[in-house]
């Protein structure tokens, strides 16, 4: 499922600066290619783009089925490293 911003060229200032909550998981190049090497985390991420969405609020929800389904906590343990390809955000 595709993000709702326009495609970006890979050298837009927007791709460098840090993202807003409901901007983390768009097609910015970095992003992408972060997304590329956890795909682990790739079932989770149309979750988090749909429009409407509250990022902070769906993660909240995520962990809270985590606590009962495994393949949401792995899907929700990949997005960790995914989060450290990002230099502007906590680990």
């Amino acid at each position: 499922m595709p993000a709702v911003r326009p495609a970006m060229v890979d050298n837009h200032p927007e791709n460098t600066r840090p993202p807003l909550a409901s901007q983390l998981f768009d097609t910015r190049p970095l992003f992408v290619e972060a997304m590329r090497r956890f795909r682990e985390c790739l079932e989770v991420i149309p979750l988090l783009r749909r429009p409407d969405v509250l990022v902070e609020r769906e993660l909240a929800e995520l962990r809270e089925q985590a606590q009962q389904f495994p393949r949401v906590r792995q899907e929700l343990a990949a997005i960790r490293p995914l989060r450290r390809s990002f230099p502007w955000l906590p680990a």
